[in-house]
């Protein structure tokens, strides 16, 4: 990919979390309370060093908050600034922060891919989770990531596994296929699926002693938050039902949430309202030298 399209995807990718960040922060933050995977990047952190007092972590790709607010939250003596490509992210995690009584954090907008804002070696610890896998030019934020951290500083990132071992990726497959019939071949969501590939991207960005573990981060989503959250006004399909609703496909906003459920109900993901989606994640730990 060239860097005008780098730029093009970036711009992209901003408009649609500057218009679905507040639906997904209300999905999680109402469905997601014990926030498995802000405890594995904490515990990572913790398993490397002890924070100095006054020492910075970054938390990029944050959307509303995770892992950035609870680490602030465990992590009081350090400071936290969460920074994410959508400038609607800052007061979500304001907000987030303020309803935790966590003071020791702040949130900006910034594109992992040009940390032009912070200086180099500043940082003792830099986290990412699940957001690597959309950036376009994935080796220059790596590259932004050692840039900021300090010598011996520590990189967290996770990314979800395969979609034969994620039950959210099997779920937008399968109401995909719904709406545009079984021949519809929909690419997974995101890249970075191969444990091995992700690690050559941080070791050519010149980490060191990069490590990759498996972990399950499932969810429970009650189904009219998760349908909201897919196919509502501002919920991740509504861009592909707006464009079959332009192209004369009538009525489907009314269907799409019907179709969703019968997708869901169909594989046994739905029980008693509620939506069990089982998932593996990789997290990957690796350090400056």
């Amino acid at each position: 990919m060239q860097k005008a399209d780098h730029a093009k995807v970036t711009a992209e990718q901003k408009a649609i979390w500057d218009d679905q960040a507040e639906t997904y922060a209300e999905l999680i933050l109402s469905n997601d309370p014990g926030d498995h995977a802000s405890k594995q990047v904490l515990d990572a952190i913790t398993k490397h060093r002890q924070l100095a007092a006054g020492s910075r972590v970054l938390d990029l790709a944050s959307s509303f908050g995770r892992p950035a607010v609870p680490l602030a939250r465990e992590l009081p003596h350090v400071s936290v600034i969460s920074t994410d490509l959508s400038s609607v992210s800052a007061p979500l995690v304001q907000k987030y922060a303020a309803a935790q009584g966590v003071t020791n954090i702040t949130a900006q907008a910034a594109d992992a891919q040009n940390l032009a804002d912070f200086s180099s070696n500043s940082f003792a610890a830099v986290t990412c989770s699940y957001g690597f896998m959309f950036m376009p030019d994935l080796d220059k934020a790596l590259q932004e990531a050692s840039r900021v951290l300090q010598p011996g500083g520590l990189l967290v990132a996770t990314v979800w596994g395969e979609a034969e071992n994620c039950q959210h990726a099997q779920a937008f497959q399968g109401f995909a296929k719904a709406l545009m019939g079984p021949k519809f071949s929909l690419s997974p969501p995101w890249p970075l699926t191969d444990p091995h590939a992700l690690k050559q991207h941080i070791q050519a960005a010149k980490f060191e002693n990069v490590k990759c573990a498996e972990y399950s981060h499932n969810f429970q989503f009650q189904f009219d938050d998760f349908a909201r959250f897919m196919v509502g006004p501002h919920g991740q399909f509504r861009p592909m039902l707006n464009k079959l609703q332009a192209a004369g496909n009538s009525n489907l906003y009314e269907q799409a949430p019907q179709a969703l459920k019968d997708v869901c109900a169909t594989h046994g993901w739905l029980q008693k309202g509620v939506v069990h989606l089982n998932n593996t994640a990789l997290m990957f730990t690796a350090v400056k030298p």
